[in-house]
């Protein structure tokens, strides 16, 4: 498996098993290219228009913070185009089949068998 290097603080990965293959999710918040501006000496909040999720091999996959971070991030994309429900759903699976991993320290493995359910 591929050897992440990451800083002290620990991260999460999601993973899920389609089959025999274990892929692991990357997520993309896709922001209004003018949120965050300064027009006029008004301040345009930030706005996040979309989402893009993807099941991909572990050396592409996202790095979360906490569980909590996808958690919002599904949350919210329910609320625009729900593209996390219908990923599992292309791929016949439901939340239930996603799994983390938490890694810490330098040279850190992602392996199928460190994968604990979330639900």
């Amino acid at each position: 498996m591929e050897k992440f290097k990451v800083r002290k603080e620990t991260k999460f990965v999601f993973a899920v098993q389609v089959g025999v293959e274990t892929f692991f999710l990357r997520a993309q918040a896709i922001q209004d290219p003018y949120s965050g501006m300064s027009s006029h000496g008004n301040f345009i909040p930030v706005r996040i228009e979309d989402y893009k999720f993807e099941l991909v091999k572990e050396d592409k996959c996202t790095l979360f913070n906490n569980a909590t971070e996808l958690v919002k991030m599904v949350i919210e994309d329910r609320l625009l185009k729900s593209r996390f429900d219908s990923l599992l759903a292309k791929n016949e699976l439901s939340i239930e089949d996603v799994a983390l991993q938490e890694i810490c320290g330098e040279n850190v493995s992602i392996h199928p068998n460190a994968l604990r359910h979330l639900v």
